[in-house]
């Protein structure tokens, strides 16, 4: 009886052996493959056979078995998959971000030559060489070219954006279908996995491919698993279950008709809009939804104010041909929803001749004209003549002092109505014995003290209205934005554009810094070292050697028994 025991319990020995030199190989194949975890045969005593003692108690007791398997496990550490997979999300949201904010930098494009910031600039200069010049044709031309171009550097950047938030649109729609996908994978593998455990069997390759997939999951997404008692790994997302053991609530998009008809993701089994917190989907609808639209409306606010700012100021001055000036740029109504940066454009007028470029006017700081007195010849006595552009009921503002230096002697103020011929004798006290004045082409004649007769007329000549227009771009602060030029508003713009992309790369490098060590940590319970794997095939491969040398001997004592009885 304890020969065969002990033949037995070597069986067992050579069993378990080969069972352990079986897992080891198993990992030494995996030892590359990604998502594998390293597997370890658990070994354990046999039930002990109680022996009765044969009428000596004292030798009776329990005879030990040999040894079981009694699973094949994977090392794998809950917490820190779980730390990955938060690290995951986190990683995927911010790598959509930081790429999104990246490609609308290239789409600004600056600094460079082609940008709507050199545009800008070329537009001003084009106006200081104007203000220079004011009846130069072909600087006029180039005015009308210089703006035509900025026109389109807005078109341009309105449609790349456009387009770029398509293209947005699309990978949500393929991350979608990602998701879906991944989420069946899941499905069918937990049918799988319960199926396998119900025969006892431990589906440890399974677990892992599906802990691959789970892993992949949380990149697009915020997903939240547990495992069930018979195995199954039940995920939700926003808090609505996508798989409960093998059946599945995929994701749908949809088209929103009180959002612009925007694609929208929705619960295909409930139909309610999902929620989502972190991950590539996240991200992708964050770039879309906010970011874009976000530059847009910049666009959209820089071209509007700009526009408007320079149609006021133009509609003051006067064209070569004597007459206001009407709007310089077009765009659409207020009210309408249409894009201002996607439809401004110069005015058929102005594109159908130069010469509606009002580029003198009355500046909206006072026109000085300065006299020395003809009487006197070198006198250090001076006339000061300020008026002012005529207001909306045609009425002039005007001042006449009469100066020694810097300092004021005598002041006058009076207003004129356009066209009104008129004579003061107030003034006599101020600047001599009469004064005149017929306010049209705003000509002032001063007497007594030797004649000047000063003509400030509001004509093309002056030039003035081009120096307000190029100060528009460049100096004048607008209330539409945040009292800034538009310049300095548009460089704000970019500037904020770029701190973002800065931090959003500088959250990317951090987040693949913890995946790193995490995996690593990872890789250190769960990941295969050959030469532990090499190790442990050195000592189990001895063990079965020595089971075997243990059936060996007892087949020699049995044939050597069987000889003396025999």
């Amino acid at each position: 009886m304890n020969s065969f025991s002990s033949i037995n319990t070597a069986l067992s020995a050579l069993q378990a052996q080969q069972r352990a030199l079986d897992t080891t190989g198993h990992n030494i194949a995996n030892s590359n493959t990604e998502g594998y975890s390293r597997q370890r045969a658990e070994l354990s005593a046999a039930r002990p056979y109680t022996s009765p003692g044969m009428n000596m108690p004292t030798t009776a007791g329990q005879v030990g078995q040999g040894v079981q398997v009694d699973n094949i496990n994977r090392l794998r550490d809950d917490f820190i998959d779980g730390q990955i997979r938060r690290e995951n999300q986190a990683g995927g949201y911010w790598d959509q971000v930081s790429e999104g904010l990246s490609r609308l930098e290239l789409i600004y494009n600056e600094p460079s030559d082609n940008n709507l910031g050199n545009s800008l600039n070329e537009f001003w200069g084009s106006l200081q060489e104007l203000s220079n010049d004011p009846q130069d044709s072909a600087i006029r031309s180039t005015v009308r070219q210089r703006a035509v171009t900025l026109t389109d550097t807005f078109h341009s950047l309105h449609d790349q954006m456009s387009e770029f938030k398509s293209s947005i649109n699309n990978d949500v729609h393929s991350t979608v279908d990602e998701i879906n996908s991944i989420i069946e994978r899941i499905g069918d593998i937990n049918k799988e996995i319960v199926h396998i455990k119900g025969s006892g069997q431990q589906p440890n390759d399974l677990m892992d491919t599906r802990d691959k997939l789970f892993d992949q999951l949380n990149e697009k997404v915020d997903a939240r698993g547990s495992t069930d008692s018979r195995g199954n790994l039940d995920i939700s997302i926003g808090g609505v279950k996508v798989v409960s053991g093998s059946s599945t609530n995929q994701l749908e998009i949809r088209e929103d008709p009180d959002n612009n008809y925007e694609d929208t993701i929705h619960y295909s089994n409930i139909g309610k809009e999902i929620q989502v917190e972190r991950g590539e989907l996240k991200g992708l609808l964050e770039v879309r939804d906010e970011i874009i639209p976000a530059q847009l409306d910049e666009l959209d606010t820089i071209a509007r104010e700009m526009a408007e700012h320079f149609n006021r100021i133009h509609s003051t001055g006067y064209d070569l041909d004597g007459e206001q000036g009407g709007d310089f740029f077009e765009l659409p109504d207020e009210d309408s929803g249409e894009s201002p940066a996607q439809l401004i454009e110069v005015s058929q007028e102005i594109m159908d001749s130069t010469r509606k470029i009002a580029a003198g006017n009355f500046s909206d700081n006072p026109r000085v004209a300065e006299v020395n007195n003809p009487g006197t010849g070198d006198s250090p006595y001076r006339y000061r003549i300020r008026t002012e552009r005529p207001d909306e009921d045609g009425n002039v503002n005007f001042t006449i002092a009469e100066m020694e230096g810097d300092e004021i002697l005598n002041e006058f103020s009076g207003t004129a109505e356009i066209g009104e011929s008129f004579e003061l004798t107030e003034i006599e006290d101020a600047v001599g014995e009469e004064f005149s004045g017929v306010v049209d082409d705003v000509t002032i004649t001063l007497k007594s003290r030797g004649e000047a007769n000063i003509t400030l007329d509001p004509s093309e000549g002056s030039g003035e209205n081009a120096t307000a227009l190029a100060r528009g771009l460049n100096e004048d602060q607008l209330e539409g934005l945040d009292n800034t030029s538009v310049n300095k508003y548009f460089e704000g713009v970019i500037s904020s554009l770029g701190v973002d992309g800065q931090r959003a790369e500088q959250m990317v490098e951090n987040s693949d810094l913890l995946k790193e060590q995490l995996n690593n940590r990872r890789e250190a319970i769960s990941g295969v070292s050959l030469d532990e794997e090499l190790s442990n095939m050195i000592k189990f491969q001895q063990a079965y050697g020595a089971a075997a040398n243990i059936i060996t001997t007892q087949q020699q004592n049995m044939d050597t028994l069987l000889g003396l009885i025999r």
